[in-house]
C-alpha cells in the first residue's frame, strides 16, 4: 500500500491511498502449508496402495518447527525409511495444468533430523476413458514423466543424477530445478527425442515429496514453489 499525491488544480492536492495488486506465481494453492494439508494428498487407500496404509498417521503440519511457522513434517522410523520393505512416507500435491513447451521451476526449503528425501515433479496425462474436467484427481491421471530430483547436497558424480537421494541437510536449505532439465535428458549435447516426447505428452504436474533412507526422525518442509519458467 502506498500514498500518492495528486494535484487537481487551483493549488488543491488530494492524497490518494493506493493498494498495489499482489501476484502469486506459485502454481500450488498451498505450497507454504498455511492451510495445513489442503491441496496435498497424504492418505493412500486405493487398490495397490497397501504399502502406505499408515502413511497419513505419519504426516502432519506443525504450527511451528525449528524456528519457522507452518512446517510439513514427514516422520519415519527404520521400518518406513530403511528396512528391506521400506517405501518411505510421502505426500503429493494436487495436479496443476501445464502446456508444453512451457517449463516449470520447482523450489523447496527443507531440513531433516534423520530421514533423507526424494523431491521431484511428476508429469501426468489423462487416463484412457476419463473425460477431461477442470479438477482432476491423481487417480484419474497416468504418470508419464519424472523430473530430476532436488539436490540439497550435490551428487559426487554425474552418474548419480536422476537417481539416489536429495541429500537433505540438518540445517534449513533451499534447492531448485527446472522442469524439464534438458541437461539430464540430453545426449551428446542434444535433447533426446524420447525425453522431449515424454515431456510433450504432459498435461499436469504434481510435486512428489518422500522421506526415505537415512535415520529415524522428521523430514521438514517449510515451503514448496512450482512456478512457470522460461
Amino acid at each position: 500500500m502506498k500514498n500518492i499525491l495528486i494535484r487537481v488544480g487551483g493549488g488543491l492536492a488530494v492524497l490518494v491511498c493506493v493498494t498495489a495488486a499482489t501476484t502469486n506465481s506459485n502454481l500450488l494453492k498451498n505450497g507454504n502449508f498455511a492451510q495445513g494439508l489442503e491441496g496435498w494428498r497424504y492418505k493412500y487407500d486405493l487398490p495397490g496402495e497397501g504399502w502406505y496404509t499408515n502413511n497419513h498417521n505419519l504426516v502432519s503440519v506443525a504450527a511451528e518447527a525449528e524456528g519457522k511457522p507452518k512446517v510439513l513434517k514427514l516422520h519415519g522410523t527404520f521400518y518406513e525409511l530403511a528396512s528391506a520393505v521400506a517405501m518411505g512416507i510421502k505426500v503429493d500435491s494436487d495436479p496443476v495444468p501445464i502446456k508444453p513447451p512451457e517449463k516449470a521451476r520447482l523450489t523447496a526449503v527443507v531440513k531433516t533430523t534423520g530421514p533423507n528425501c526424494r523431491i521431484l515433479v511428476y508429469g501426468y496425462k489423462w487416463k484412457p476413458g476419463i473425460k477431461p474436467h477442470p479438477a482432476p484427481a491423481l487417480a484419474e491421471l497416468r504418470r508419464c514423466y519424472d523430473s530430476t530430483l532436488l539436490y540439497f547436497t550435490k551428487p559426487t558424480n554425474a552418474s548419480a543424477l536422476g537417481g539416489s537421494f536429495g541429500g537433505a541437510k540438518r540445517d534449513w536449505a533451499e534447492a531448485s530445478v527446472t522442469v524439464p532439465d534438458n541437461k539430464i535428458i540430453a545426449t551428446k549435447g542434444k535433447v533426446s527425442t524420447l525425453g522431449q516426447t515424454m515431456w510433450n505428452s504432459v498435461e499436469f504436474l504434481s510435486v512428489h515429496i518422500v522421506a526415505l533412507g537415512g535415520k529415524e526422525g522428521d523430514l521438514m518442509v517449510k515451503e514448496v514453489r512450482l512456478e512457470k519458467s522460461n
